[in-house]
């Protein structure tokens, strides 16, 4: 089986991102950095405007999200660095939303294949 360059960006990305929180969830800066390079290396992989604009959607929309859920005492982070969030979370988010669209968009294209 052979396996895409995109689709190898996105599982090693996906490995990544969550090998890097749990490594270096304690070290806010140098894990917002390594999630910010992650992130942007699978974008550049894949090169796709409407993955892009998810990306920036989530990572915006994802952390505001946890931000009123974190102000009403539903839960908490054991190091925030602003509003109750740690400063890697939105790229964190972003990250995810690469993982799930890519995937869905490839996902999609066997069901097409009906």
């Amino acid at each position: 089986m052979k396996v895409s360059l995109k689709t190898a960006s996105v599982v090693l990305g996906y490995i990544g991102s969550v090998s890097a929180v749990v490594l270096l969830w304690r070290e806010s800066f140098i894990l917002t950095l390594t999630l910010f390079v992650i992130s942007a290396l699978m974008l550049a992989v894949l090169r796709s405007k409407k993955i892009t604009a998810v990306y920036v959607f989530v990572a915006l929309w994802g952390p505001l999200t946890e931000a009123i859920a974190i102000g009403k005492g539903v839960w908490h982070y054991e190091s925030p660095d602003f509003f109750g969030l740690p400063l890697w979370l939105p790229f964190l988010w972003g990250a995810a939303s690469i993982v799930i669209t890519y995937s869905y968009e490839h996902l999609s294209r066997f069901k097409d294949k009906k």
